[in-house]
């Protein structure tokens, strides 16, 4: 499989819109950058014999090896918290973030280096044989529906589309949603016990909740208002400071994004993450710049 992605990315790379060379190398003003850290398997893996070989760890990692003029280090919050510390125009970076609107308005944004399939709806069994088994269905029907109560995680970003769904139907009378400060996996435990009835969320999570967890029968939903992929960004600080760094990772990114080396970072037991999803949509990501 190793020797497959190599040949897919040089064939793409041979292609004159993907092949990135930047003139200058990257600015010589060392900066402080500050990582959010979150215990996040498998994206961030902060405790154990595995800790620091997370997804998103090993990005973190790469950058670092090739910016070693600045002064990287990693800071133990969930997002809401980074979220809230950008907005008030404290430095700090995250390399999982998607792009929206209202975070742009105080975060800055890399080129994107990855994507990911959309997220889906997640219930108990006995309520998706209620609804008539569906294999995709409306997030805005099911919103709609008063029977079910929903739960999502408070300043998470699901995706453009999604975010958007949510946002109408928060503004309703009656909203059969809330949001909480919780984690994916809390959300899982509380469908599986019919505390809540669904929520939406990637499904790498849930894969690895159901690979863990005992007597559970949970199932994903495809959205069908959903987009094809989301793609991953690093989001920085709206500032100079931003900036600065931002400029730096966006030189390393248009260089390696596609590169062997940087792909190394997105495995994860010698997996690319979502493999067969990536090469299916790798030639459309790789004209996004």
């Amino acid at each position: 499989m190793k020797s497959s992605v190599i040949a897919t990315v040089k064939n793409l790379l041979a292609k004159p819109f993907v092949l990135f060379m930047l003139l200058s190398c990257c600015s010589t003003e060392a900066a402080s950058v500050r990582w959010l850290r979150n215990d996040l398997p498998p994206l961030y893996i902060v405790q154990g014999p595995s800790a620091g070989t997370g997804i998103v760890d090993k990005v973190i990692q790469f950058l670092t090896e090739k910016l070693p003029h600045h002064n990287m280090s990693s800071v133990y919050m969930n997002p809401k918290r980074f979220w809230f510390e950008v907005e008030q125009n404290q430095n700090y970076c995250r390399a999982d973030a998607f792009k929206t609107a209202k975070r742009q308005q105080i975060a800055i944004f890399s080129i994107p280096f990855y994507f990911v399939p959309p997220v889906q709806i997640v219930m108990h069994h006995l309520d998706w044989q209620a609804l008539g088994e569906p294999r995709s269905m409306k997030l805005s029907s099911l919103l709609q529906d008063n029977r079910y109560h929903g739960v999502i995680t408070d300043k998470a970003s699901y995706g453009k589309t999604i975010d958007e769904l949510f946002r109408q139907y928060e503004d309703r009378s009656k909203v059969n949603f809330t949001r909480e400060t919780i984690s994916p996996q809390s959300l899982f435990s509380m469908i599986n016990v019919r505390r809540i009835d669904y929520t939406v969320e990637n499904t790498m999570f849930l894969d690895r909740y159901l690979a863990t967890a005992e007597n559970t029968d949970l199932k994903k939903i495809k959205i069908e208002e959903e987009s094809n992929f989301y793609t991953v960004h690093i989001a920085c600080t709206k500032n100079p400071w931003g900036t600065l760094v931002m400029a730096d990772f966006n030189h390393v990114l248009k260089r390696h994004r596609m590169s062997e080396d940087f792909l190394d970072s997105l495995r994860r037991d010698g997996k690319l993450l979502y493999e067969e999803f990536y090469f299916h949509h790798l030639e459309e990501f790789s004209t996004i710049k």
